[in-house]
């Protein structure tokens, strides 16, 4: 006989109650505009977001043409590798949001593959930090 347990894990636990205080604390006749959201589209064909610490910017990829890392300030996107190389999804900033990092793929030590730090002024110049990793 097998002992069949059902566990909650944390992570599991944190989306019934979000989803439970969204569907209990959202009353669709309040009066109080401060609770009624409000949803902004910044870029059409963007996915995979990562707002800057300091909320000044948001990298971002697409993958319709032309694909690539972007980075969005002030409306405006920029293609942070219009030229190569290829940016994986795993890109972060650092703690003052005045750079970020990528990495892009391959093996270790040959052609693009690596890590990249860029600064968020001057998104387009990034300079290998790494030949492996990610």
């Amino acid at each position: 006989m097998t002992d069949q347990r059902f566990y909650i894990t944390p992570m599991l636990l944190a989306a019934i109650l979000a989803i439970g205080f969204l569907l209990g604390g959202c009353d669709g006749d309040s009066s109080d505009s401060s609770l009624k959201w409000t949803v902004h589209s910044f870029w059409p064909t963007g996915s995979l977001p990562v707002p800057s610490p300091n909320g000044t910017a948001v990298l971002f990829s697409q993958e319709e043409a032309p694909s690539g890392l972007y980075l969005l300030r002030d409306g405006i996107a920029t293609r942070v590798n219009p030229a190569g190389p290829d940016i994986r999804a795993d890109y972060a900033w650092s703690a003052d949001g005045q750079t970020f990092t990528f990495s892009s793929p391959g093996l270790a030590g040959e052609g693009a593959a690596g890590i990249y730090v860029a600064e968020s002024a001057t998104p387009t110049v990034f300079q290998k930090v790494w030949d492996r990793g990610s």
